[in-house]
């Protein structure tokens, strides 16, 4: 008996002792997450806003509404925080009272109501299949169709493969969706340095290994991006002489780091840094059908409606991560 008690006693010690330790960690977590939402810094200020991310939506509004204005970084992460988990909480009108952003408060509004997906276009299905329309509108116009018929995903092959501005991602893309295997099957020994880069784009989006040896600086580069899944040097290099992107070596930075390159997608659009504005729509399509599928066409038909896509594609994202 007396055994019995001397356990039990030395069991309560050890668990007020946890309890305790426990107390402890959590008031000095909660004391560091104050200090850095009350920095001045507004890096530690983010860090602080992430530390929170999963809190309950009341506490979030406690913690975050004061930081709804001042530095945009922080007032951006603040507002996607708290977005997110209104969304998550199905409680997106409250946010009406704070001070976010009518755009992102706009999307998230959007989003908060039953969506069904957007059907197929059939008159982009048709043009993708004409052979009056130019090679790179087919290319696009087939991104927008769930299947085309074989002749027609030849031709996608076999028409010339550069875009508008020298880049070959309608090309990848299109082939990636439609055609098969054996139409590209020779491209990893190619003479053309157009058909050896969408070959090796092509096996990074099926997320296979990429054999290194290729003579071509462009094609090292991509190689390097993918295999070795390097986002920064795909960070470095994304931009043209003319500050505009490069379609090829962005797509290449999407398989490396998927998540990271949808965020800096999203900048780049808003910083109007793609020379042809089809293209960070087609990458959107292509790395999150899930989210653009629900988002209206319609709205990618003028620059200033193309922000409200962009708005809404930003907080689907949001979405997904709830």
């Amino acid at each position: 008996m007396k055994h019995t008690s001397l356990a039990s006693l030395a069991f309560t010690i050890i668990v007020a002792a946890f309890c305790g330790a426990w107390i402890s960690h959590h008031h000095a977590e909660e004391a560091a997450i104050q200090t850095l939402l009350s920095s001045s810094s507004s890096i530690d200020q983010v860090a602080g806003i992430r530390k929170v991310k999963h809190a309950s939506f009341d506490s979030l509004v406690s913690r975050l509404t004061p930081l709804l204005q001042g530095d945009p970084k922080v007032v951006k992460t603040a507002s996607e925080v708290l977005i997110q988990s209104a969304l998550k909480n199905s409680c997106v009108k409250k946010l009406a009272t704070f001070n976010i952003d009518p755009a992102m408060f706009e999307a998230a509004l959007w989003w908060s109501s039953k969506k069904t997906s957007v059907p197929p276009n059939p008159e982009r299905c048709a043009q993708a299949c004409s052979d009056e329309t130019v090679p790179w509108l087919r290319r696009l116009a087939s991104l927008g169709c769930e299947s085309l018929d074989e002749a027609c995903a030849t031709t996608l092959v076999t028409m010339p493969l550069r875009d508008r501005d020298g880049s070959i991602l309608l090309a990848t893309l299109s082939i990636d969706k439609h055609a098969n295997d054996e139409h590209t099957a020779l491209w990893n020994t190619s003479i053309d340095t157009d058909q050896r880069k969408i070959a090796l784009l092509l096996r990074g989006l099926r997320d296979e290994h990429i054999e290194q040896g290729d003579s071509e600086p462009t094609l090292q580069n991509l190689i390097t991006i993918i295999n070795e899944q390097n986002g920064t040097l795909a960070w470095r290099t994304m931009h043209n002489r003319d500050g505009f992107i490069d379609p090829d070596i962005f797509l290449a930075g999407l398989i490396a780091d998927r998540e990271r390159f949808l965020h800096v997608l999203i900048e780049t659009v808003e910083s109007d840094q793609w020379q042809h504005p089809e293209h960070a729509v087609e990458l959107a399509r292509a790395f999150v059908p899930e989210i653009v599928c629900f988002l209206p066409e319609s709205l990618l038909n003028t620059s200033e409606t193309r922000k409200q896509w962009w708005g809404r594609f930003a907080c689907g994202l949001l979405l997904e991560k709830r």
